[in-house]
């Protein structure tokens, strides 16, 4: 059977000796400690309409061993209560059945231990059956189900057999409570709906609530999770954040839970000693989790692709382009050691992805954001954020966003975009991943020029921007036209400004410098700058082009020095190999002139074209990092040798050497 070997491990004898039917497919488990009113509960529960399978409640009566003579006298009255009130009920679906009162050791008596002897004892039941698929229903005994409740539930997992488990929706009771007492519930239920919603924005995959009183799992699964922990307080939360890294977990939503509102200092922590510290004037509910703390959080996860076979020292790379608190949080926390803990044992990029939630799980999230806002940030007023219209969706998906107070991450909104093109085929994935990754490498080496050029804050966040954005309507160009050629299709530059202006990226980032980010981006891919730009237009369409160049001279000296490779036609324009440099071509990189795209011919053009674009370097640095890449010796080593290549390799290498007019040094900056 199932459950044989978990039972065994247990080592605990059964709590209840009644036969079980055959026909059982639910088991409600209700702890009870000192509930005076939990007949309020049970009545609800034999209201419920009735589900096809049948059902059995287990009331688990429990008390530590040192508990109060008072708390066990008001236990056993309980238990009197429940069992004459069970004698006079008819039911023929819905059985219910009391356990103990059950002493527990004092070192672990608590909801975790107490929840943990009812749900091994439904495990028992199911087990003797051979259920393993019978759903195990975690409830309080202060908490009222909805007439369909049973029903709701049956009904879920019988419609996504492949679920182990499920949250349920919730709502907490609100009658007779002083208006304090109510405003303090409120607040928390906006703290527990913005904290899941800001949870999923990040790309977490098993954002979720976690209520003691609002879950359900199947009996296997609860067996391969290795049972309820017995943890004092959060036992809910610690189980299911563990159960979802074995399977999928639902969420009903049909139906609802009602849990109380009341005060509680049984457990350190929880909806009770929360409201009491608030009642206190000890905890500030208005208070919450700044949203821009998730928004980095985002960019990391984001990332988590490129963390893959990674080597340290290329991680330290990455962490320098992550924001300052992800960063901080990664370094304190020491995640390299887990991170190369899970390279170790991830073979694919599929399933290092998968696996690395199970390193920066929900646990960790939780130590990541206290941690940033004792060094980074504020807290935030709970009413900041409208919890259920939490995230604005504007036309096609372009944003999610914060409804007021925040100012969203340029890369956020830059991802998000990408992300809501569908249905695309393969290479047309292949393609918008490249484009991705050469915007993000486009907007870090732009950062490096405006620092390399000592400009201030707001000077490299404009070229960030313009970096970043300078190719957005590439992905529209692919998908429109089937192409990335402009002749073919659209302008990209001017594209990209057009979808920037339409969907109002530059206010939603509150930028004040609109006109620069824009003329940057419409020159980035002309032949010349224009001439009617004035000095800070001029400065950033500068930073853009180096920026561009420089990052395309790697993509494509890289593939330049590969052996054996596949053809990549988004690199070579799909032009044919060639054997000759066109006349136009050799002319014009001998006259210290810019190739233009309309003289290229074949891919030997293409290639003297790369070597021309020396010319348009307007920065020392640029120039400097150019050489000392060896970008240009790699195109030349690409090309045939003869007389003309060389005699044009050495023009541009001289040219070069001039323009630095120095010796290049061993230590410059690396991107």
């Amino acid at each position: 059977m199932f459950a044989n070997k978990y039972l065994k491990k247990q080592n605990t004898s059964s709590c209840l000796h009644a036969p079980v039917q055959v026909n059982t497919g639910i088991i409600v488990v209700i702890p009870c400690l000192d509930e005076p009113n939990i007949l309020l509960t049970l009545n609800s529960l034999n209201n419920c309409d009735s589900p096809l399978c049948m059902v059995e409640v287990l009331i688990v009566i429990n008390h530590s061993e040192i508990a109060s003579e008072a708390i066990k006298k008001s236990n056993l009255k309980t238990k009197s209560e429940v069992e004459n009130w069970i004698s006079g009920i008819k039911n023929e679906k819905v059985k219910f059945f009391v356990i103990g009162p059950v002493e527990l050791q004092k070192k672990w008596a608590g909801a975790g231990l107490a929840r943990k002897k009812g749900m091994d004892e439904a495990v028992r039941r199911f087990n003797q059956i051979q259920k393993p698929d019978g759903i195990i229903v975690s409830l309080d005994a202060d908490t009222l189900v909805e007439k369909n409740y049973l029903l709701e539930i049956e009904k879920h997992f019988s419609e996504n057999p492949k679920h182990i488990g499920a949250t349920i929706a919730f709502q907490h009771e609100t009658t007779g409570l002083s208006p304090k007492h109510l405003e303090g519930i409120k607040l928390y239920e906006k703290y527990l709906f913005y904290y899941r919603a800001a949870l999923e924005y990040t790309g977490y995959p098993f954002a979720m609530f976690t209520i003691g009183s609002a879950f359900a799992v199947k009996a296997e699964a609860y067996v391969r999770r290795g049972g309820m922990n017995r943890r004092q307080a959060g036992e809910d939360f610690y189980f299911l954040q563990n159960l979802v890294h074995i399977g999928t977990v639902g969420e009903i939503t049909s139906t609802k839970v009602y849990p109380s509102a009341r005060l509680s200092n049984r457990v350190p922590f929880g909806t009770g000693p929360t409201l009491q510290k608030w009642m206190n004037g000890e905890e500030d509910l208005t208070r919450t989790y700044n949203f821009n703390a998730f928004a980095d959080l985002k960019l990391f996860f984001d990332m988590k692709s490129d963390f893959f076979q990674i080597e340290q020292a290329r991680y330290k790379n990455l962490l320098s382009t992550l924001p300052k608190p992800v960063s901080d949080f990664l370094e304190s926390d020491n995640f390299w050691v887990e991170l190369e803990d899970l390279n170790l044992n991830c073979s694919t990029l599929e399933s290092f992805q998968v696996r690395f939630f199970q390193k920066f799980n929900a646990f960790k999230i939780l130590k990541y954001l206290n941690f940033v806002h004792k060094k980074h940030y504020e807290t935030t007023h709970v009413d900041s954020y409208n919890s259920e219209k939490y995230i604005l969706y504007l036309p096609n998906n372009f944003y999610k966003l914060p409804m007021e107070g925040c100012i969203p991450h340029p890369i956020n909104l830059f991802t998000i975009y990408i992300d809501s093109f569908h249905n695309l085929n393969e290479e047309q994935v292949k393609n918008f991943a490249i484009k991705k990754e050469h915007s993000l490498r486009v907007a870090e080496i732009a950062k490096w020029i405006s620092l390399k050029l000592g400009l201030d804050e707001s000077n490299v966040s404009i070229a960030k921007l313009a970096a970043l954005f300078h190719d957005i309507g590439r992905f529209s160009q692919l998908i429109k036209y089937n192409t990335f050629d402009d002749s073919k299709s659209v302008d990209h530059a001017e594209y990209s400004v057009e979808i920037l202006k339409r969907e109002g990226v530059l206010q939603k980032l509150g930028c004040d410098s609109e006109e620069v980010v824009f003329s940057a981006i419409l020159a980035h891919n002309k032949l010349e700058i224009p001439e009617k730009l004035n000095e800070k237009e001029l400065l950033h369409a500068k930073i853009l082009r180096d920026a561009d160049k420089l990052d395309i001279f790697k993509v494509v000296t890289d593939y330049y020095s590969q052996q054996n490779v596949q053809p990549n036609h988004t690199l070579t324009w799909e032009l044919p190999k060639g054997n000759s440099i066109s006349e136009n071509v050799e002319r014009n990189i001998l006259a210290e002139k810019v190739v233009q795209n309309k003289d290229v011919v074949s891919e030997i053009d293409v290639k003297i074209m790369q070597l021309s674009w020396i010319y348009d370097l307007n920065f020392k640095c640029t120039v400097e990092y150019a050489l000392q890449q060896r970008f240009f010796e790699k195109i030349y080593d690409s090309l045939p040798k003869n007389d003309k290549v060389i005699n044009i390799y050495r023009k541009i290498k001289l040219f070069g050497e001039n323009k630095i007019n120095l010796t290049i040094p061993t230590n410059i900056m690396l991107l």
